[in-house]
């Protein structure tokens, strides 16, 4: 069972909202505010002895939990904002539904990063 402090993100539901492998099982409340981590930060080998040799945590985005469920929690940008690429996208014409489909979130976050509560 994966610990209150970290877990992943499960799934992009909207441009702002995406839902954590973390629920109520977990110890996730409403209100709870989680960092969005770069995996190619965390847990970097030497590439010639293979040694581990540490993480640099670098935040992807911040979001808070606005439902919680026993395994999974929907969670909300707390700095929504367009990226630049959805700004040309909007002014080349592009429909804004495209926007909202959740395949894309800013600065890169995807299915898979890795994510740690915040202490509030």
């Amino acid at each position: 069972m994966l610990s209150i402090g970290t877990g992943q993100v499960a799934r992009l539901v909207t441009g702002d909202e995406l839902i954590l492998n973390l629920g109520s099982e977990a110890g996730v409340k409403e209100g709870d505010v989680f960092e969005i981590l770069d995996p190619r930060t965390m847990d970097v080998q030497d590439p010639s002895t293979g040694e581990n040799l540490g993480s640099i945590p670098r935040r992807k985005a911040t979001v808070r939990v606005v439902t919680v469920t026993e395994k999974i929690s929907l969670a909300r940008n707390t700095r929504p904002g367009l990226a630049m690429g959805e700004v040309a996208a909007i002014l080349s014409g592009s429909p804004r539904e495209s926007l909202l489909a959740g395949d894309r979130w800013l600065n890169g976050v995807t299915v898979g990063d890795p994510v740690r509560k915040l202490d509030q």
